[in-house]
């Protein structure tokens, strides 16, 4: 299964944009309202992790506090000696609607020497965060990815997210019904293809399927392609080149399916013009 999971994390790879890095020492007024989802590490000292109508997190030791999704929230010092962390920007491919993300709950502080095999990278990422060297950026990129790939093991390992995507990843029948559709989204595929691909029959698979990821197939399948589809738009292909990259017939069927999923039609999104919403009403429990 370690196979089919790799191709999952690698399909729903995200990006790391270095927001913050050195010693807070005042307390902030309020709360920041963040575009996207943040990674934030703890190096030292004692902080409280602050969130709006929520009571506040104490946090002692080192620790990596992951909010995978847009929401407001803030870090503030306790002591006078203040607190140091590096803070990045986290985008998901797909945006809300990637599957991944949303497979974690609204934050997670967990610390950090209960991630394994990390140990050697943090003094990298602070290091280079700090240095602001040639290449730095793609360093703390780099090393973002790996502690982040280790906190998807440590939440597998530990059963703290029961839903969807993580949840799928401990199934092996799931997981090879997901690495099916990551490697084959472009053709026609259908529930039958899928079921094959995964050992169940057409039936098991929609039961299965449902249980696990809350959705059926077809509805994961619909919602993946979009993802792939915004990485095209984004790199300006032709509305009509990107609807065949992703399984299409024809640029009106396509169409149709992005503005039920994404809320407008490919051209306004690539304007600008209105977000990508979540998938919290198709991604439920």
């Amino acid at each position: 299964m370690t196979g089919q999971n790799e191709i999952i994390l690698e399909s729903l790879q995200f990006e790391a944009e270095l927001a913050f890095v050195g010693n807070v020492c005042e307390r902030l007024p309020g709360y920041n309202r963040y575009d996207g989802g943040f990674l934030h590490f703890i190096r030292s000292g004692n902080a409280s992790l602050d969130l709006p109508d929520t009571p506040s997190l104490s946090i002692s030791e080192p620790t990596l506090v992951f909010f995978p999704r847009p929401g407001f929230h803030r870090i503030n010092p306790v002591d006078v000696e203040g607190v140091n962390l590096v803070c990045a920007r986290i985008k998901f491919r797909g945006g809300g609607l990637n599957p991944l993300a949303e497979s974690f709950p609204p934050y997670l502080a967990v610390p950090l020497g209960q991630l394994q095999d990390i140990g050697s990278v943090l003094p990298i990422l602070f290091d280079e965060a700090l240095s602001g060297e040639l290449g730095h950026v793609d360093v703390v990129q780099s090393a973002c990815v790996i502690i982040f790939v280790n906190l998807v093991r440590h939440l597998i390992e530990t059963t703290e997210i029961p839903k969807h995507m993580v949840r799928a990843l401990q199934d092996k029948n799931i997981s090879m019904a997901l690495a099916y559709i990551h490697n084959n989204y472009t053709a026609a595929i259908t529930a039958r293809s899928i079921a094959g691909g995964c050992n169940l029959s057409r039936s098991q698979l929609y039961k299965k399927f449902r249980e696990v990821m809350g959705i059926t197939p077809n509805e994961y399948l619909a919602a993946y392609r979009m993802i792939r589809a915004q990485s095209l738009l984004a790199n300006s292909l032709p509305i009509s080149e990107v609807a065949t990259s992703v399984g299409y017939s024809g640029s009106p069927a396509f169409i149709r399916k992005y503005k039920e999923l994404v809320g407008c039609s490919p051209t306004k999104w690539k304007k600008g013009a209105q977000s990508v919403p979540s998938l919290d009403g198709l991604l439920t429990n």
